[in-house]
């Protein structure tokens, strides 16, 4: 593949970031890997990060590194968003410091809570929570 006047070829690392073969192109890359193109392209453009549990990187053809930094896992923490219970006029009654503990406290089942909460749903009945900001907690 060539752009800019370069040759570009796509090269395959394992996870520990060792080059394993180089490939003239996704396709011919893909066809040897038993895989769809697009997936390669996918992980060479960042929409994935790996492919087959292989790297993927497109590289000059005179300037293929035989090793690239290894893969590590994201690491996703997820922080409780805190939950207010509000009357009729929008007015906060009661806080929760999650949402698992706002469906405890009013009998509610979590998955229902998180859905009223995304609005997938109009919501009935005397209850309607909100995601608090910092702002509105204290």
């Amino acid at each position: 593949m060539k752009r800019n006047g370069k040759e570009y070829v796509v090269a395959c690392y394992t996870l520990e970031g060792e080059l394993v073969k180089v490939y003239p192109s996704a396709r011919k890359a893909a066809i040897n890997r038993s895989m769809h193109p697009r997936t390669i392209d996918r992980c060479i453009r960042g929409d994935v990060l790996t492919a087959k549990n292989l790297l993927w990187r497109r590289v000059e053809k005179d300037h293929v590194p035989t090793t690239i930094e290894p893969y590590e896992k994201p690491v996703v923490t997820r922080e409780a968003k805190p939950i207010g219970k509000i009357d009729e006029l929008g007015n906060v009654i009661e806080t929760y410091p999650s949402l698992k503990q706002a469906a405890k406290s009013n009998n509610m089942d979590p998955h229902s809570l998180r859905d009223l909460l995304n609005n997938k749903y109009q919501y009935s009945g005397k209850k309607k929570f909100i995601y608090l900001d910092k702002e509105k907690e204290d």
